[in-house]
């Protein structure tokens, strides 16, 4: 991701990519690691895609405006928004949706009741193979939502369109 001109480095949203980082280092490199641990490496990986989601959304539905300006739009989005896109293009009504951006919308669901579940399920157990995995599955769809060919395409551009009509974003 890339800074606002003339933007302090503490006023920017998190970096997906940084959260990522951040995800993995809990996961594998912190020592003596153990649940806690890796139930915020899932709740940060969960977060990485959050933040992708609603950055490409906002620059969607707002490209004509600064960057701090699609940052602060961003802000308006909700987890509610993300589950709303996702369900309304996998629901009997939802427009064909091909392979990739079918497991592009999986993960998002998939990583949001893992976040749910590491943030608020208390007596739930995670292991480093569940949370690498998770984070593995993160990677790919942050990858995939910030790549051009995404918003470029039908159901990546319906999707954060999605997103930004639920947060009642500007068109």
């Amino acid at each position: 991701m890339t800074e606002p001109e003339g933007e302090q480095q503490d006023a920017l949203p998190l970096d997906p990519l940084d959260l990522l980082r951040h995800a993995s280092s809990v996961a594998l490199v912190l020592p003596e690691r153990n649940s806690t641990d890796f139930r915020r490496a899932v709740s940060a990986a969960y977060y990485a895609l959050y933040h992708a989601v609603t950055l490409q959304a906002a620059a969607l539905v707002a490209d004509g405006d600064t960057p701090a300006e699609r940052h602060r739009l961003a802000r308006r989005f909700r987890h509610r928004h993300l589950r709303a896109a996702a369900s309304t293009l996998t629901g009997a009504d939802a427009p064909v949706v091909r392979s990739r951006e079918m497991d592009f919308i999986s993960a998002v669901q998939q990583l949001n009741a893992e976040r749910e579940r590491a943030d608020y399920s208390h007596f739930e157990r995670f292991t480093q193979e569940r949370a690498v995995e998770l984070i593995d599955i993160a990677t790919d769809a942050v990858r995939t939502v910030t790549s051009p060919a995404f918003a470029g395409g039908e159901a990546g551009r319906a999707f954060l369109q999605l997103v930004a009509e639920r947060a009642n974003a500007r068109p």
